[in-house]
């Protein structure tokens, strides 16, 4: 990814444009995105989703919205020009608690079932037989417990970043 950012500031530069990356964590609200959206489906139609335990590694969920204020502040801050940024969310949480959240405000709620890591392993193995569990590899599972948090205050210095909380309600996560 650094060698296409480079690539992409060159041939910014060579063309006497301005440029600034946005590297955005994990975005949500318009039922578009491959991750909460996906979660609370599953969710919708088991009444349930189940997690291993230990899923713990931190999130910053970053609304569609705010990323859009973030490309916009962009445009009249020259200080951002020929810079990336990390965008995160307003707020660092566990997997879990983000997960919690998400099923917390569906309606009707669904309810979070954390698995021993052998059990939800062998559930798992039985999904992916079934092809119920298709894009969810051993990777995504690891990461699960991996901190994926980013500062946000350049962005903030450079154009005034100032991402919500993760406050998640049941229409973020239904297409339009």
């Amino acid at each position: 990814m650094a060698s296409a950012e480079r690539a992409l500031f060159a041939r910014a530069q060579d063309r006497g444009a301005a440029l600034t990356v946005l590297r955005p964590t994990l975005v949500y609200g318009v039922g578009r995105d491959a991750n909460l959206t996906r979660i609370a489906g599953l969710a919708r139609r088991w009444g349930r989703f189940p997690l291993p335990r230990g899923a713990t590694g931190l999130r910053q969920p970053v609304h569609v919205a705010d990323l859009a204020e973030a490309a916009l502040g962009c445009f009249d801050r020259p200080a951002s020009h020929g810079h990336a940024y990390a965008v995160p969310g307003g707020e660092s949480l566990s997997y879990r608690d983000m997960v919690a959240r998400v099923l917390a405000c569906l309606q009707p709620p669904a309810r979070l079932l954390e698995l021993p890591r052998p059990l939800f392993a062998l559930a798992l193995h039985a999904a992916r037989i079934s092809g119920r569990a298709s894009g969810l590899g051993d990777a995504a599972i690891a990461r699960m417990q991996q901190d994926l948090v980013f500062d946000s205050g350049p962005a903030q210095r450079d154009f005034g970043y100032c991402p919500r909380p993760f406050e998640p309600v049941d229409a973020m996560f239904r297409r339009p």
